[in-house]
């Protein structure tokens, strides 16, 4: 996504986006600075320069952060529902053993 560098104010509070690798495939957080080669540097990323996907105000920022934050929280809940469901199955698929005690759970 181009950014339109006209179009933002680099003197009031920023938030900015970026792709990332895992869930939830992207991160976000207020902007310290927008570099000459229009990276952005991040609080709390000290020492790191991000490829913007998305720049916006600090609060508009904020509302779609909490967004993500509660789609990941579904995410992660479903993928551990999954996990459980899975390890219930396999359990009960190899439930072969005539003694309970000799039986190992995943």
């Amino acid at each position: 996504m181009k950014i339109d560098m006209s179009c933002i104010d680099p003197y009031k509070p920023l938030y900015g986006f970026w792709k990332y690798d895992s869930a939830p495939f992207i991160l976000g957080g207020n902007i310290k600075s927008i570099t000459k080669n229009n990276r952005i540097t991040v609080e709390g990323y000290t020492g790191y320069e991000f490829k913007p996907l998305f720049i916006t105000t600090k609060e508009k920022g904020e509302e779609i952060q909490k967004r993500i934050d509660t789609a990941e929280q579904t995410y992660k809940e479903k993928i551990n529902n999954a996990l459980v469901e899975l390890h219930q199955t396999i359990n009960d698929t190899f439930d072969t053993y005539c003694d309970d005690s000799e039986k190992e759970k995943l």
